[in-house]
């Protein structure tokens, strides 16, 4: 069996190949923080612990870095796809891990939290109070950003989504599966008509019309305004307007008398993958296929 009597600042520490045990009472227990760490997320064999000047106990493993602070009584899994056998902290606050098959790596800020039982994912995108998220198996997922809770809502479809869209205005979320497209809003799952529109890529919601993205061009309340296949839909909240990334450019739709419709098209005969506006900086950024990267005010 593989032992280690570590000496921390919070008593003695044994250290076995499946567990960590605290010096309490004249015995050791194992904390049941790390236990049930281990268990939940399958975690192989303890390599090496180490405590820190950071105050945590780092527990090297087959399966991620085990990070246990005492004073809060709490545990959390790191890198769980990396198989770890010592870390250190240098005079610059600066953690070095070694590893099994990766080399070493470097690591400046451990700011951030890995949430592993949630496998096979396809899609993400946010509000300013959530991230959500899709698997292939058709479920979305939900994390609170104030609590770092999630929840998990099925769409009783077990096939990939194909759109996945979070309006603002409406404060809900928009997806296509199957070629149906649903609404999420608050706790609720409901589908909404989708106008026949065909393979939509991605769907937003202003004003009451409904503005889709497909294989087959671009749709305004079902109606198509381009036969290009286009992959992506974005509203400017600054221009009042929406910007289409499809295979013959960059598409802008503006409305004028209550009217939407498409107003000119920019990086004519160009490839666009991807677009994405910045509301803060007041900035759109344009992904086209060659690499090239456009942004524009």
């Amino acid at each position: 069996m593989n032992l280690k009597l570590i000496l921390t600042s919070y008593g003695f520490l044994l250290r076995k190949t499946e567990n960590i045990y605290r010096f309490s009472k004249k015995s050791f227990r194992a904390n049941k923080k790390i236990l049930n760490l281990t268990k939940s997320y399958l975690v192989e064999k303890i390599t090496n612990v180490r405590t820190m000047r950071d105050s945590a106990l780092w527990i090297c493993t087959y399966s991620g870095l085990i990070r246990y602070t005492p004073n809060t009584d709490s545990a959390i899994l790191l890198y769980p796809d990396l198989s770890f056998s010592d870390c250190l902290i240098d005079q610059e606050g600066n953690y070095w891990f070694t590893t099994l098959l990766e080399g070493i790596l470097r690591v400046p800020n451990l700011h951030f939290i890995v949430w592993k039982q949630y496998n096979k994912l396809t899609r993400v995108t946010n509000s300013e109070t959530h991230i959500f998220f899709a698997s292939q198996k058709g479920e979305i997922g939900r994390l609170n950003l104030l609590n770092e809770t999630t929840e998990l809502f099925h769409t009783k479809h077990n096939a990939d989504i194909q759109s996945f869209d979070y309006n603002t205005s409406e404060n809900a979320l928009l997806f296509n599966i199957n070629n149906h497209l649903f609404k999420l809003k608050g706790n609720a799952i409901s589908e909404i008509n989708n106008d026949n529109i065909p393979a939509i890529k991605s769907a937003k919601s202003v004003n009451g019309s409904l503005f889709a993205t497909s294989t087959y061009g671009t749709y305004i309340n079902g109606k198509r305004i381009n036969t290009n296949w286009a992959r992506q839909i974005e509203y400017d909240v600054i221009n009042q307007c929406l910007w289409v990334a499809s295979n013959s450019g960059l598409l802008k739709i503006i409305s004028k008398n209550n009217e939407w419709y498409l107003s000119d098209t920019l990086l004519s005969n160009t490839q666009i993958i991807s677009i994405d506006f910045d509301v803060d900086k007041k900035l759109l950024y344009v992904l086209t296929f060659t690499g090239q990267i456009f942004c524009s005010k």
